[in-house]
This record gives structure tokens, sequence and C-alpha cells, in this order.
């Protein structure tokens, strides 16, 4: 009777323990106090989390001496007060002298990229070396086109894995420079090997004459976790999804945006990204 008490009271220790390794915040827009799902966590200068579909995340005890910010689409880049767990987002304000009214005419429809040959797999590791992956697109087209649809060749190990997708401009290297997507883009993904796709019929985006960049961005949350299979869930994981990529294509490249938030240039790959524009 004594050792069953004893097994009772140390899970009990235990479990306390593990929750009091972590402290959990909750992400709201701070004037309509509704969640905000897959915001981004930057410890210091690096990516460390994205909030979750329920606007939750945590942090470990052992980093709460670190600085943190938090970063989603639409707002502005807001200090997170270690002492909350309660985290409040102010909206940007839109300077309506910016403001361009878009008249597509929708007459020319364009393809660019393509989505076959793909022998190579690539996704986010559990220490972060990839967290958002992409590739440039140019027109060569002196008129104004709009990005209409984006798909992707994406992999999962589960029904309902989670992707954001960004658009940037790109800087005078052929960098991903700044984003030109206007609102936090999160798709639902398929089981298996399918093709990803998001249209931006209701919300057209004008693509600069230099061209554009197109990321899957990579959302490190518990829900997109793969834990390995070699005898304990806790040995290794990966985050789903993967996304498809032809290797070995001469002139080919792709950046990925490693957890310090800077691009890295990878050479002789293709990702299977494809692209619609219409004028």
């Amino acid at each position: 009777m004594k050792s069953k008490i004893y097994l009772l009271l140390l899970f009990v220790f235990t479990c306390n323990a593990l929750f009091a390794q972590k402290k959990i915040f909750t992400v709201y827009d701070s004037t309509t106090s509704s969640i905000i799902p897959y915001a981004n966590i930057w410890k210091e200068n690096k990516i460390y989390a994205n909030a979750d579909a329920n606007g939750k995340f945590c942090i470990e005890e052992d980093d709460v001496k670190n600085s943190f910010t938090i970063t989603c689409i639409g707002y502005l880049t807001t200090p997170i007060d270690l002492n909350s767990s309660i985290i409040h987002l102010d909206k940007e304000k839109v300077n309506l002298r910016e403001v361009v009214i878009l008249s597509p005419k929708r007459k020319q429809k364009i393809q660019l990229g393509k989505l076959s040959g793909t022998n190579r797999w690539l996704t986010a590791t559990y220490d972060l070396t990839i967290s958002e992956i992409g590739k440039s697109f140019s027109t060569n087209k002196e008129k104004q086109f709009y990005l209409q649809e984006v798909e992707f060749k994406t992999a999962t190990y589960q029904e309902g894995r989670k992707m954001g997708i960004n658009i940037y401009t790109l800087d005078e290297k052929g960098k991903p420079d700044q984003l030109i997507s206007s609102e936090n883009i999160i798709l639902t993904l398929k089981n298996g090997a399918s093709i990803t796709t998001y249209n931006f019929e209701d919300n057209l985006i004008p693509i600069p004459k230099n061209g554009f960049f197109v990321s899957a961005q990579i959302l490190l949350v518990e829900e997109n976790k793969q834990y390995g299979t070699s005898g304990k869930l806790t040995d290794w994981f990966f985050y789903d999804p993967a996304i498809g990529a032809n290797k070995g294509v001469e002139d080919a490249f792709y950046f990925t945006k490693t957890e310090e938030g800077t691009w890295q240039k990878i050479p002789n790959y293709d990702l299977n990204i494809k692209v619609f524009l219409t004028d």
C-alpha cells in the first residue's frame, strides 16, 4: 500500500515539475479581444515558436531570462511581457494615401514554375535549421501582373497539418526582402503527398516589375510535430509539412530562412512551386 502511495505522489510531483518548466501565453487582438492564431514568437533575433490554433504558445522556464517579441501580418511587432500570460497585439495602421485601387483585366494568364519531377522532400528539423522555404519568380513583362494562385507539392504524415504562405519583394541581389502579402495565410493540409493550393482571387497581389518571392512557412507548433519511431517518442522529431523539390537542377536555387531570420541560398535545387499570374 505504501509503495502505491509513493508512486502516486511521485507521479503528481513529476507532472507538476513538467508543467512548471514552461510558461503558457495566449495572444489576443487588442481591439476585438479575438484570439490570434499562428503568430511568430522570436527569442532575441531568432524564431522560437508559433502560437497554435488557439493563440497559445509556451516559453521554457530556462529561456525566460531572454527577451521575446511577437509578430503577425497585419499587427505591430510587440515585446512580450513575461510577467503576464495574456498578450494583446495592436493592428497596423493603414495609410490611406498608400492605398491603391486594383483594376486587373484578367485577359491574360501566365504560369510560372512546375510541380513535376519530385526527388527530394525538404522540411524543418527539431534544431530549426529551416523555418521558411521558397523560391523567386520573374515575369520579364512590362505591364502590371497580379498573383492569382499558388500551388505547392507537399507531404505530411497526418491529416490537418498547418502551413503558412508568404509573398515577398526581391532586393537588388534577388533575395526575399519586404512582405507584400497583407494577411496571415494559413492552410490545412491533406495526409500524404498532395498538391496544396491557395487562390488570391479575392485579394490579388500586384507583382513588382523585378519579380517576387513565394515561401512556405513551416509552423513550429505541436500539431505539426512528427516524432521518430526508434523506440522512444522523444528521441527526435521534425515539423510537417515537407516541400517537394528536384535536386541536381543547374541554374536553379531556393532560399531557406534560418532561425536567425536570415535567408540562405541553396543551389542546384528547384522547389515544386507553381504560380499563376493574371493581368
